[in-house]
């Protein structure tokens, strides 16, 4: 499949069925219509932006993201970008996953949180690079936040906060987010706006 992709003259007459095989394998992980799986620590795909997907591929292949040793998920993303180094590859890959329906918000489980006190600390430390609404800014570099679980939110905090990202050296944007991540600082603020920026995705249901 991949050699195919790979040796195509003309990547514009890729059948949709031919996209659909090149996200097969994404789905493992990411799941049917790119909605993640939290048991393997997967985010969502369906409604992030086109442009950061493909800089975070880039950033797995090109151990910006995907190195440090306790990211385990991380390291599993790593290897499967490696099967996207032929831009044809990705590209069928995104174009599929821009097919994708938005996935219903995901809210934490068996946590406590304020979505008050998440909405005051976003607005405060987030919503000049992500948007007031969490929409994203790709001038700023900052990624669409709205479609993400919110477990996967937490999760990423805490890789800023304990340097699991935003460390190496090339990662200009990740060095840009990890003070930021710090500035929410203790574990009740992560959780109160990981939660918050999951209530804001019915109000931008937008690609």
């Amino acid at each position: 499949m991949e050699t195919a992709l790979s040796h195509s003259s003309d990547y514009q007459t890729l059948s949709h069925s031919a996209k659909r095989i090149s996200y097969t394998s994404c789905l493992p992980c990411h799941g049917e219509e790119g909605r993640g799986k939290q048991d393997v620590f997967a985010p969502a795909l369906a409604g992030q932006k086109r442009w950061y997907l493909e800089r975070q591929i880039k950033n797995y292949q090109q151990g910006i993201r995907g190195m440090h040793s306790s990211d385990i998920a991380g390291a599993s993303m790593r290897a499967m970008s490696l099967l996207l180094l032929d831009q044809d590859v990705m590209n069928a890959v995104l174009d599929e996953i821009e097919e994708f329906p938005i996935p219903p918000a995901v809210q934490l489980n068996n946590q406590p949180y304020n979505i008050e006190s998440g909405k005051e600390r976003y607005t405060i430390s987030c919503a000049h690079c992500h948007g007031e609404r969490a929409e994203g800014d790709q001038a700023l570099g900052a990624p669409r936040l709205n479609t993400l679980p919110a477990w996967y939110t937490l999760r990423q905090l805490r890789n800023f906060q304990a340097g699991i990202r935003g460390q190496h050296n090339d990662d200009t944007r990740g060095k840009e987010m990890r003070p930021m991540a710090m500035a929410v600082y203790n574990e009740q603020a992560i959780q109160d706006v990981a939660a918050y920026i999951a209530t804001l995705q019915d109000k931008d249901l937008s690609h």
